[in-house]
């Protein structure tokens, strides 16, 4: 595991922080390499890791990502565009006899 500290320059820049790199011994050599915002095992210890084969996303440890926040947002999101669209189909007025 290497550390390094990142600053940020400037009035109002945010606080230095420090960024983990954990070498990975994986089977075919892929991910070489997590970086992490805290340190999450020691030398010589086992993480999971998931990544994508085709190397399209950057690995993270396994079962850190949850899909329900965006998930549920995009639920939202759906529910009030439905709203919005039920409320508008008729012009204002046009039920009035």
């Amino acid at each position: 595991m290497r550390t390094r500290v990142q600053s940020s320059a400037g009035e109002g820049a945010p606080p230095d922080r420090t960024v983990y790199r954990f070498e990975l011994d994986c089977p075919e050599g892929y991910p070489a390499e997590l970086k992490e915002d805290r340190p999450v095992a020691e030398r010589g210890q086992r993480i999971r890791v998931a990544f994508d084969p085709a190397h399209r996303v950057s690995p993270e440890l396994q079962g850190r990502t949850r899909p329900w926040k965006a998930g549920l947002w995009g639920a939202a999101l759906l529910a009030l565009s439905t709203v919005i669209a039920w409320a508008k189909r008729r012009p204002y007025g046009e039920d009035r006899a």
